[in-house]
C-alpha cells in the first residue's frame, strides 16, 4: 500500500487550521501543548486515509536555547503525551518524520553551528523514540553548503555523521537539494557516511539541472536502493514550483498533470510520497486521487493507494 503524506509547513491543517482546540504557535507553551494539535491532525489524517505526516521542528519552542534552561526538559515533561500520541500513530499506521529547519547544518565550518545542529537532531530523534515509533520514522536532513570547497565540505558532513550518537544516526536520512548537492552527490556521501538512506526530492533534482530527457525512475531507484528493511519503505518528496515565483520556490499547489506523468513513469517502484505544498492536506488528498485512478487504470491490486 503506497502512503501519501504532507509536511507541516506553517504547522497545522489547511482545512482545520484555527479550528476548535487548535493552539497557535505564537501562544504555545511547549511540546505538551503542541502534541494536542498533533493529536487533532492525526485524527483528521486517519479519517481521510492520509498515512504520513511530517511534524514541524517548531513544536518544542526554545528546547535547545542556551538562555532557556527551563525549556530543555520538554521531551521528559511531555513523556505521557508523547506516548499517547505515538500510540495513535502506530494504531492508525501513520508514518511520522521530522525535517529540521535551515539552521541545522552538519557540515558547517563553525564548530558551534555543528554542535547546535546535533542538539536539534538529538531532541527530534528523542521525540520519535518517546513516541515509540519504528525506525522508518526519520529525521531528514540536507547535506549543507559547499562553502567554496565542495569535496572538503562533503567530507565534513561525513565526519559529523560518524560522530553522531547512535540514537540520532539510526533515525537520520539524507536528501538532495536544489543548489549544492544533487542526488548523485548525496548518494556518494551516503556511502561514505556508512550507508544512510537517501530521500529523493524530485523538485530539487529538476531545479538543480536534471537532463530534460532523464527517466525519473533512474535517480528514484538509486535512492530507494539505500533503504534497508529496518529503514522501512523508501520515501520521496514531491512538490511543484510556484508559478511566477523565484527559482526553487515550492508552490502552493501540486501540478497534478505533471505529478501524474511522474507517477506513471515510476509507479513500478516501491516508495511513499511526501507532498511538500503550502496547501498541505488538500494537495495530499488530490495526489492520492491521482494515485488511485492511475493504479485502477493499470489494474493494480485494490488498496495500493494510501486511502483505505
Amino acid at each position: 500500500m503506497r502512503r501519501v503524506g504532507y509536511a507541516a509547513i506553517c504547522e497545522g491543517l489547511r482545512v482545520e487550521h484555527g479550528g476548535s482546540g487548535y493552539v497557535p504557535a505564537a501562544t504555545r507553551a511547549g511540546l505538551a501543548q503542541s502534541l494536542r494539535n498533533i493529536e487533532r491532525i492525526l485524527w483528521y489524517n486517519h479519517r481521510h486515509g492520509i498515512r504520513m505526516y511530517r511534524m514541524s521542528s517548531a513544536i518544542a519552542p526554545s528546547i535547545t536555547h542556551p538562555a532557556r534552561p527551563e525549556r530543555h526538559r520538554q521531551v521528559h515533561q511531555a513523556r505521557r503525551e508523547l506516548a499517547r500520541v505515538g500510540a495513535l500513530a502506530r494504531a492508525w499506521d501513520i508514518r511520522l518524520s521530522f525535517h529540521p529547519d535551515q539552521f541545522v547544518v552538519l557540515n558547517s565550518p563553525s564548530a558551534a553551528v555543528v554542535e547546535r545542529s546535533v542538539a536539534d537532531l538529538a531532541w527530534q530523534a528523542a521525540v520519535l523514540d518517546a513516541m515509540g515509533q519504528p525506525l522508518s520514522a526519520k529525521v531528514v536532513v540536507h547535506t549543507g553548503g559547499v562553502y567554496g570547497q565542495r569535496d572538503r565540505s562533503a567530507a565534513r558532513f561525513v565526519e559529523a555523521c560518524r560522530r553522531l550518537p547512535e540514537t540520532v544516526r539510526r533515525r537520520l536520512a539524507l536528501e538532495n537539494d536544489e543548489w549544492s548537492y544533487d542526488v548523485w552527490d548525496v548518494l556518494e556521501i551516503s556511502r561514505a557516511a556508512g550507508g544512510l538512506p537517501v530521500v529523493y526530492d524530485h523538485f530539487h533534482h529538476v531545479t538543480y539541472g536534471a537532463p530534460p530527457d532523464e527517466d525519473p525512475a533512474e535517480p528514484l531507484a538509486a535512492a530507494a536502493a539505500t533503504w534497508t528493511p529496518a529503514d522501512g519503505t523508501p520515501k520521496i518528496h514531491y512538490s511543484s514550483p510556484q508559478p511566477g515565483g523565484r527559482r526553487g520556490q515550492h508552490g502552493y499547489w501540486i501540478d497534478l498533470p505533471e505529478f501524474e506523468a511522474f507517477y506513471r513513469r515510476t509507479r513500478h517502484l516501491e516508495y511513499d510520497i511526501m507532498v511538500e505544498a503550502r496547501s498541505k492536506d488538500l494537495s495530499a488528498l488530490a495526489v492520492m486521487e491521482v494515485v488511485r485512478r492511475v493504479d485502477r487504470e493499470a489494474g493494480a491490486a485494490p488498496g495500493r493507494a494510501s486511502g483505505r
